[in-house]
């Protein structure tokens, strides 16, 4: 970990060719599944891989995905789209300043125009953190400089405002949009309900491991949630054996075809 100027920063892995080779090399034989091999090295997943396995998994087809805003990326948007896969995941905003979402973005016409209605038609292309080009917008020093809410849009900078558009910035605007609406917010508060389960299944040990290796500590990972499983279950039947089976019955009625995610470092 490295601290600067008061901020904790995580450093930056590197991965040797002859790592990259054995992780591919493992994951080409198929004796470990993509998401095993990301735990096992901490490598972030994805949201697919995760989608995929719950499928093959639960033998359910998933058609969405109720996730936080770190999964709510627009390269994620995208794929789900193609997918038909419905991503209900907040986009969150820079504070302090106007955010991106208080700009009009023509995509059509190729122009951006700021809250105080000064337009930019003028861009070059530059290159987001995947080498992909993107279309990178700066307003003139003068007009910033000169606007009546400067202090809040650049702060003490004397360089205008500058907006870099998105790879996937059309599902980043519809996000924008629909994050707005009543309907959003009601359906995101579904994901509340599997937070209270996390804290539930932490309450029960999950986060620290009793054993040493990866095997025995997912065969841990697994006994906690059937424990917690038996829990729900016993409270469905309120207490009374012989409406056990009432209650598997209730429970796999409930069943949908809904992923909910959460970061995996609440862990």
């Amino acid at each position: 970990m490295l601290v600067k100027e008061g901020l904790t920063m995580r450093k930056q892995r590197t991965f040797t060719a002859e790592f990259k080779r054995e992780v591919v090399e493992e994951l080409l034989s198929g004796t470990t599944r993509p998401a095993q091999i990301c735990r096992r090295y901490s490598i972030s997943s994805g949201l697919l891989p995760m989608i995929e396995e719950t499928e093959e998994h639960s033998g359910i087809e998933v058609d969405a995905v109720i996730g936080d805003g770190t999964y709510g990326t627009g390269d994620n948007r995208a794929e789900c789209a193609k997918r038909g896969i419905d991503l209900i995941s907040p986009l969150a905003e820079a504070r302090g300043q106007l955010s991106k979402s208080q700009f009009h973005i023509d995509l059509e016409r190729q122009q951006v125009i700021c809250p105080e209605r000064h337009t930019i038609s003028r861009w070059r292309w530059t290159k987001d953190p995947k080498k992909r080009k993107v279309r990178h917008f700066r307003f003139p020093d003068e007009v910033c400089l000169n606007c009546p809410r400067h202090q809040e849009c650049i702060g003490e900078h004397t360089k205008g405002r500058c907006i870099t558009l998105h790879y996937q910035e059309a599902h980043l605007m519809a996000t924008r949009e629909r994050q707005e609406r009543e309907d959003f917010q009601e359906t995101y508060c579904i994901r509340s309900k599997i937070e209270s389960k996390i804290g539930e299944l932490v309450r029960h040990g999950l986060r620290q491991s009793c054993y040493i290796g990866l095997e025995k500590t997912e065969l841990q990972t697994l006994w906690t949630g059937a424990g917690v499983n038996l829990k729900r279950l016993f409270k469905l039947a309120e207490g009374e054996v012989c409406f056990i089976q009432d209650a598997l019955d209730r429970l796999f009625a409930r069943r949908t075809a809904n992923l909910y995610l959460y970061e995996s470092s609440a862990l």
